[in-house]
């Protein structure tokens, strides 16, 4: 049964994420899930604490996804004029890139990878060598 998450991706060009943490909405789900014309979605992420940093950067450093928002610019502690000016500059500059060509190739190429592995299989296959079965 699809997740509320997954149903709304369906009416988006561009998803807005944390990162992780949510049913259905780990990194893997990022690549995998394809939208409506068999394309990998394009994100903007945001991590907020623990592993979000680290899965967010890495979509970053695979070609996925744009630099990691920092919280403070969608969160400001100012709400002044420049601030919210700056916020939506980058934010624009994030949706620009998420949207790419380059970006959305990446995105597909490694959601053929993922989509043909089995991480069951090759979990419990180690397992069972680490354990001498």
């Amino acid at each position: 049964m699809p997740t509320t998450s997954m149903l709304l991706l369906e009416h988006k060009a561009v998803n807005l994420a944390k990162c992780g943490g949510d049913e259905g909405m780990n990194p893997s789900f990022f690549l995998t899930e394809p939208s409506r014309n068999d394309i990998p979605h394009c994100w903007i992420l945001c991590p907020f604490m623990l592993d979000q940093f680290y899965w967010a950067e890495r979509m970053f450093w695979l070609g996925v996804a744009p630099e990691p928002l920092k919280r403070h610019l969608l969160v400001p502690e100012n709400e002044d004029d420049k601030t919210i000016k700056e916020s939506a500059e980058l934010l624009s500059e994030s949706i620009r890139y998420a949207l790419s060509p380059e970006v959305k190739a990446c995105a597909k190429k490694i959601a053929e990878r993922i989509s043909v592995e089995d991480g069951i299989s090759e979990a419990v296959k180690f397992l069972k060598e680490e354990m001498g079965f």
